[in-house]
C-alpha cells in the first residue's frame, strides 16, 4: 500500500499489491470527528486541485504495478 498525501486532511491510499488493485480516498479529520456518515468524505473547493494531482499520481503507481504483472 502506498499512502499519497493530497492535503493537510485528505490522504489517497493506493493499494496495488492485492487480488484487485484500488485507491481509498480518506479524510483524517472526518474519521476522528464521527459525525460524517460511513463511505462520505467532503471535498472542500480549494481541496479539488491537490486531489487531481494526487489521483494522477495514483495511477501512475497503478499504471506500474500492472506493468510489472
Amino acid at each position: 500500500m502506498q499512502t499519497i498525501r493530497v492535503t493537510s486532511d485528505l490522504i489517497l491510499e493506493v493499494w496495488s499489491e492485492c487480488d484487485r488493485p484500488l485507491v481509498k480516498l480518506r479524510s483524517l479529520a472526518q474519521e476522528r470527528d464521527g459525525e460524517t456518515p460511513a463511505g462520505t468524505v467532503i471535498i472542500w473547493p480549494e481541496e479539488i486541485r491537490h486531489l487531481v494531482a494526487a489521483l494522477a499520481e495514483a495511477a501512475g503507481v497503478l499504471a506500474e504495478y500492472e506493468a510489472r504483472r
